[in-house]
């Protein structure tokens, strides 16, 4: 085995609504895709961040670029909601979509900041 060199991941620290959580639950609950729907179950990392009190609006947590994409996953597919549940998810679905491609861009900017100083192996 040979080591080339580091790669870091960047997290990211967001603030979610109790309304904004819940929503995002109810709609991985009834995904297609395995992954999402254990997301919100019991040891999944939206059940988690459920557990999380900042205050009586809403949550902070540290959040990966997995668990952001999860999240995005679960917004994606339209669902049997009222139509202001509707825009909502619309809504928290690109702004969720804005915070991957800082994300995104971050750690790029990291990873290639690492090189660029011979910080690598």
């Amino acid at each position: 085995m040979k080591i080339n060199k580091f790669s870091y991941e960047v997290s990211m620290h967001i603030e979610l609504t109790r309304e904004e959580l819940d929503l995002i639950r109810n709609c991985a609950r009834g995904h297609y895709d395995a992954v999402v729907v254990q997301a919100a179950l019991h040891g999944g990392f939206m059940y988690g961040w459920n557990n999380i009190q900042l205050d009586s609006d809403g949550i902070l947590v540290c959040s990966s670029f997995r668990e952001l994409d999860t999240c995005a996953k679960a917004l994606e597919q339209p669902s049997v909601l009222p139509e202001k549940d509707g825009r909502a998810r619309g809504q928290l679905r690109a702004t969720i979509t804005r915070a991957l491609i800082s994300i995104n861009e971050e750690t790029r900017r990291v990873n290639e900041a690492t090189v660029a100083t011979g910080m690598s192996m």
